[in-house]
């Protein structure tokens, strides 16, 4: 077990259960923004499909909702998931499009 898995697993717990309630609320801008953190929270445990999943999500949310503070804190958070994936020119992309 590496360190702090519990705190992430936690963490999980509580943005789904806030995503299941934002959901029911239909509340658009909350869902894309825990989902944008869903995707860091995989991000930081390496897990880059589960954060592209939750990414992806976030980035057409927050596009279809014309929030451009927050589609540019998703594609931050996408261009970071493509370091870690050692894909520096789709990072670079996603850096130029915010």
């Amino acid at each position: 077990m590496w360190p702090f898995q519990h705190q992430y697993q936690q963490a999980r717990e509580y943005l789904q259960e806030g995503l299941e309630i934002s959901r029911d609320i239909d509340s658009k801008i909350r869902i894309a923004s825990i989902l944008q953190s869903l995707g860091q929270l995989e991000i930081n445990c390496t897990n880059y499909e589960g954060a592209d999943e939750y990414l992806q999500q976030a980035e057409e949310l927050a596009n279809r909702i014309d929030d451009a503070h927050l589609y540019g804190f998703v594609l931050s958070s996408l261009a970071e998931m493509e370091i870690g994936r050692r894909k520096y020119a789709r990072a670079e992309r996603y850096l130029q499009k915010g």
